[in-house]
């Protein structure tokens, strides 16, 4: 069914067929909703029909053509200045399947895009123990300093023995001094490279032992339902 926009001209058409005497009742009625009420009553703007259906407006121009020959109320004047009324379109409305099929590829897209974010990310296992030792590393450092200290006391020890010694074979004071140096360079030299070796063999010893192992983060899975990632 086609329906026009009520206008002016037709509103003014259906005023005058329905104050006329001797128009159809039953056209009269199909008419009414039509006309204006005086501006004292109060109706509601939304029940005043603001479209009339094409073959009402054809019935009423027939009847006004038989009650005059008023040519201004030929349905082709009535339909001057009016338009067709189109109905809106439904909204459209996704099949549930489709709504499924949409929250499967965003919830497989943000697994995706967590994995990408989360793939070079780990946790090293030591981080995760306890503090760290510090008995064990005050040990370190005492001995550390044990050894330093036996160094520098044999070095002292030679220095003085050969000082001593030397005494049987010369008195000159310089000489004496000269040999007592040498030897504790000589002691000096030995000490420092028995210290670096056992220094560089502990660090190897360390760098070889074993791996700490990797815990990664877990993956997550995202369901259709939830798309919140959990926070890493």
């Amino acid at each position: 069914m086609v329906n026009l926009i009520v206008t002016e001209r037709i509103r003014l058409a259906i005023h005058v067929l329905i104050s006329r005497e001797g128009t159809e009742q039953e056209l009269v009625l199909k008419l009414q909703p039509y006309v204006k009420v005086p501006k004292d009553v109060q109706v509601e703007e939304s029940r005043i029909p603001k479209t009339i259906p094409h073959t009402l407006l054809s019935k009423l121009s027939q009847a006004l053509e038989r009650q005059s020959s008023d040519e201004s109320f030929s349905l082709q004047t009535l339909v001057h200045g009016s338009c067709i009324h189109l109905q809106p379109p439904p909204p459209r409305t996704k099949s549930p399947e489709l709504v499924k099929i949409l929250d499967d590829i965003k919830a497989e897209l943000a697994n995706r895009e967590y994995a990408e974010m989360t793939k070079n990310v780990s946790f090293q296992r030591e981080s995760m123990r306890a503090p760290l030792n510090i008995g064990g590393e005050l040990r370190d450092a005492f001995r550390s300093l044990s050894a330093v200290f036996n160094v520098l006391l044999s070095i002292a020890a030679v220095f003085a023995a050969v000082f001593w010694v030397s005494g049987t074979v010369t008195q000159d004071i310089g000489k004496r001094t000269l040999l007592s140096l040498f030897g504790a360079l000589m002691v000096a030299i030995a000490e420092g490279w028995f210290f670096a070796k056992d220094l560089l063999h502990v660090d190897v010893k360390t760098s070889h032992g074993p791996l700490p192992r990797e815990k990664r983060l877990p993956t997550p899975y995202f369901s259709a339902e939830n798309h919140t990632s959990p926070p890493i």
